[in-house]
């Protein structure tokens, strides 16, 4: 009510808006324009307004407000309200075209207010009907004279741009647009509405469309035409469907009936017997085979009851039939025995029981089948029987018989195998052929089975060894063969054992003794290579290595090798070995002869030593358990090499594998030992007697070059000597002159004095006869009387002598003259041979329980090839009378023996020529 209130007042508002506005204008034109002659002009177009924008109302009060303001404002007398009879009929006729103007507005307002209200419900409808269009299949379009699509509504699969100015042809393949273009064509020429089932692909997807075509005309005119398609799809694809199910349907039918009819001929025709019966054990349905085993027509069957066709199985039969009917419990595989109609004759029957329902429990009848068993139960009596008689072959035979299955487990084994095994009868049933088989004929059993098995082979017979319950080994000799079904597949098999161990016993003692003839006559022949080897040999080396290749060769023997006792007897040296390891060949290059090794106690004892596994090595020597690991050998001999009951070395021999080293193959080894030994001797006799020839040679050499340089070394001081007493005597010299003279005489005389004493010395030494004042001596006070007797000689070079002497040396127990000739000796040839400017170092240490001298010099050297001989007698590494230093090279002896009888030791070291050496002496504290 409000809102109506408002709405009124606005529009009076409106409509005095709308007057005053054509008022206020006349006023202001009226100082220029007389507006009295035409009071009424420009309120016509207010009162025009007021009805066409509010109706009658609206019109009405503004024709009285122009009345009212024209009569006031514009009719004479102005600014009063006149009403004489000119005003009147003046504002009389405004009213009344006032009046015509409102009522020609209001009705235009009328009609244009229901043209707006036609049209919205025409949107509306419009939209309506294209909603209804765009939720249904329908699809709207239409198409010009030339078949070309201008408008489309509702259009599905696709856009409209894909679609407008386009043919059909442009959209469809060629038959279906042949097919809509036909249709259209058709009406377009006949002017007659078509309406046709059509088929249309649209990208990839077939539709089908109930398609109504009708001309679009205009001013009677044809433009083209209008469709209407009906998407049918789901409608054909639901009759395609059907049709589809009817099909299935009758061909469900025609199979059930084919099946049906299949079924009552299976039926007819079943070897097996069928019956059904209903709840009053009447025969409703009975087949050929039963009405042939109950000797009675299957017509006589239909409509009676069991008892009436089987009186004399009533009793038997009956009440098993109640029992399933009462139970609805099936009884299945009765096996029944009974004589049949024809008199004597019987007949066994394997018949099953079963109760015949509907869904809800309802109980119908029942049904029976029997299957005759009457061929297979006398099969069975015969397979009984012949079952019997074999089983008294099987047991009673002498041979083992067994039944195997494929994969060599025993199913069935006669008293005679197990006998022959060693094994019960239930031990034997749960073992394997191969649990009791030779590992070592295993393999050629189970290869010979196969071929069995795979039919490659019928049967096949071979000798092979069992293993007896108690671990001895017996030879059988065995013929198998395979027990197949009826499609020629291998059950199992069937195999015969016989005992041959004392035929093969005997076989393999002439065979052993056919290769131990063999063998001796091979191992003669080898020893006789052998010692025609070893009368060519000429050294320990060949001999060892003649014997070593003969061993491993006769033997089967896979390394080997040569030891000797070296001199002295402390220590076993490898002159030949093969098969080893270098690393192996290296660590036992030398050892010592009390060594816990096989080859040690062979030389210790003189007897041989056999190992015939790694188990016998490990517990007698448990340090070199290792070695095999090493190596790679099992099994070892050592045999000692004696001559006249002299051992001087070993043979050794390794093995890959285990051995059972027999009498024949250590008589052999024994044999080859003798002979290795008798050979070695020789080739060391030989080379004892070529080192002898060669040494004595040697000495000559020696002697000579000595006595050469004894005479020059003698005649070397006797020169100045007579030469200065010749002058002394026949001339006049001053003073200095005759004391130089002297010295040099008496020096010389010294210098032979001393080349005197060495030979004495060595004469005494070999003859044994040196003396020796035993005494307590001080090393350090020693070495320092002997530096003192050599520092002139080393200050006139220019050679320094430094000193490092222990004042903690104890005292050692010798000889003060012979150990200061010996530091005399070691230092004078250090000074000697040490060129001007070089250097010369003493050392005295103590170095365990020993006194250790060291006299180093960097001097011209020694050649290493010198070097082993520096000590001997008469050596000297340059021997010529031209030589710079003097001596006769018997310095360095005499210095070895003096320490030795002190129970010392003296060694020389020189890196080579140019550069020094070095010489220590060692002598135990507290000893003589």
């Amino acid at each position: 009510m409000p809102y109506t209130a408002l709405s009124s007042l606005l529009r009076v508002g409106i409509v005095v808006a709308t007057v005053m506005l054509p008022l206020i204008f006349m006023l202001t034109l009226e100082p220029w324009v007389e507006m009295s002659s035409t009071p009424f002009l420009l309120f016509f177009s207010a009162v025009m307004l007021s009805a066409g924008s509010g109706g009658w109302n609206s019109g009405l009060l503004a024709n009285s407000l122009s009345v009212v303001f024209s009569d006031y404002f514009f009719l004479l007398p102005k600014y009063e309200l006149s009403f004489d009879i000119t005003n009147l009929v003046k504002i009389t006729l405004f009213i009344l075209e006032g009046l015509i103007l409102t009522a020609v507005f209001v009705a235009l307002r009328n009609a244009k207010h229901r043209d707006e209200v036609n049209l919205q419900k025409l949107k509306t409808s419009d939209a309506r009907f294209r909603l209804a269009l765009s939720n249904s299949d329908i699809v709207v379009f239409q198409q010009d004279q030339n078949l070309r699509y201008q408008w489309i509504h509702n259009l599905q699969g696709t856009t409209a741009a894909e679609i407008l100015g386009k043919s059909d042809y442009e959209l469809f393949p060629p038959e279906i647009a042949e097919q809509l273009t036909t249709i259209k064509r058709r009406v377009l020429e006949n002017d007659v509405a078509a309406r046709e089932e059509v088929r249309v692909i649209l990208r990839g997807q077939v539709l089908y469309y109930d398609l109504l075509v009708e001309t679009l005309k205009i001013n009677e005119q044809i433009q083209g035409i209008t469709c209407v398609a009906i998407n049918t799809t789901q409608r054909q694809q639901v009759e395609q469907e059907k049709a589809k199910l009817r099909q299935s349907l009758q061909e469900a039918i025609q199979q059930k009936e084919e099946y049906l009819a299949l079924l009552n001929a299976w039926l007819a025709s079943s070897p097996v017997a069928l019956a059904f019966l209903d709840t009053e054990l009447r025969y409703v349905y009975v087949n050929e085979t039963l009405a042939a085993i109950n000797g009675v027509p299957q017509s006589q069957h239909i409509g009676r009851t069991f008892r009436e066709v089987l009186p004399n199985w009533a009793d038997q039969i009956e009440p098993i039939l109640l029992r399933v009917m009462s139970t609805k419990e099936p009884l299945l595989n009765q096996e029944i025995r009974g004589e049949t109609y024809q008199s004597g004759v019987y007949c066994w029957g394997l018949v099953s029981y079963y109760p015949v329902c509907l869904p809800d429990g309802q109980l119908l009848g029942l049904g029976v089948t029997s299957l005759d068993i009457t061929q297979k139960k006398l099969t069975e009596q015969a397979l009984s029987k012949s079952e019997a008689l074999f089983r008294a072959m099987f047991d009673q035979a002498a041979l083992g018989i067994a039944l195997i299955s494929l994969d060599g487990k025993f199913l069935q084994v006669n008293p005679a195998l197990c006998r022959l095994t060693g094994y019960s009868y239930e031990e034997l049933i749960q073992m394997r052929f191969q649990d009791i088989t030779h590992p070592d004929d295993l393999v050629n059993d189970w290869n010979h089975a196969q071929r069995v098995v795979t039919q490659e082979i019928s049967s096949y017979s071979l000798e092979k060894r069992y293993i007896r319950k108690d671990g001895s080994i017996i030879w059988v000799n065995l013929t198998s063969s395979a027990v197949c079904n009826d499609e020629g597949e291998a059950q199992y098999a069937f195999g015969i054992v016989e005992d041959i161990s004392d035929r093969q016993l005997a076989l393999q003692e002439t065979q052993q003794a056919k290769q131990a003839a063999e063998m001796a006559a091979n191992r003669t022949a080898r020893l006789q290579s052998v010692t025609a080897a070893f009368s060519e040999a000429l050294t320990p080396q060949q001999v060892a290595d003649v014997v070593v290749n003969q061993g491993i060769g006769a033997l089967g023997a896979v390394a080997g090798s040569v030891v000797l006792i070296e001199a002295g007897g402390k220590s076993l040296k490898i002159v030949e070995a093969i098969g080893y390891p270098d690393s192996v060949r290296e660590s036992w290059a030398s050892f010592p002869i009390t060594a816990n090794v096989p080859i040690a106690v062979a030389a210790r004892t003189g007897k041989p030593i056999f190992l015939e596994n790694i188990a016998a090595l490990a517990s007698q020597y448990p340090a070199i358990a290792n070695v095999p690991y090493l190596t790679g050998n099992c099994a070892f001999a050592c045999i000692p090499l004696i001559v006249e009951q002299q051992t001087i070395g070993v043979l050794g021999l390794s093995f890959a594998k285990e051995q059972e080293f027999t009498d024949e193959n250590q008589r052999f080894m024994l044999t080859l030992a003798q002979q290795a030994a008798q050979a070695i001797a020789r080739a060391q006799l030989y080379e004892a007697e070529k080192n002898a020839r060669a040494a004595a040679e040697s000495a000559n050499r020696v002697k000579d070059e000595f006595l050469t340089v004894l005479s020059h070394e003698l005649r070397t001081p006797l020169n100045p000597i007579l030469g200065w007493a010749k002058l002394l005597r026949t001339r006049k010299y001053n003073e200095a002159t005759i004391t130089q003279a002297l010295e040099t005489i008496e020096r010389n005389a010294k210098l032979q004095t001393q080349l005197i004493d060495d030979l004495l010395d060595v004469s005494r030494i070999l003859q044994g006869k040196l003396n020796l004042n035993i005494g307590q001596v001080d090393l350090r006070t020693a070495i320092l009387a002997a530096l003192e007797t050599v520092r002139l000689a080393a200050d006139a070079k220019s050679i320094p002598i430094h000193t490092l002497l222990d004042e903690d040396i104890s005292p050692v127990k010798g000889d003060s003259d012979r150990l200061q000739q010996v530091f005399w000796n070691l230092l004078s040839n250090a000074v000697k041979f040490t060129p001007p400017g070089g250097r010369v170092e003493v050392r005295l240490e103590k170095i365990e329980e020993e006194a250790q001298i060291q006299v180093i010099d960097t001097g011209k050297g020694i050649t290493p090839e010198f070097l082993p001989y520096v000590f001997e007698y008469f050596r000297q590494a340059d021997s010529k009378t031209t030589r710079v230093e003097g001596g006769i090279g018997l310095g360095l002896a005499i210095v070895r023996h003096f320490v030795e009888i002190h129970g010392g030791t003296v060694k020389a070291e020189s890196p080579g020529l140019g550069q020094g050496a070095t010489f220590t002496v060692r002598l135990p504290l507290g000893k003589g």
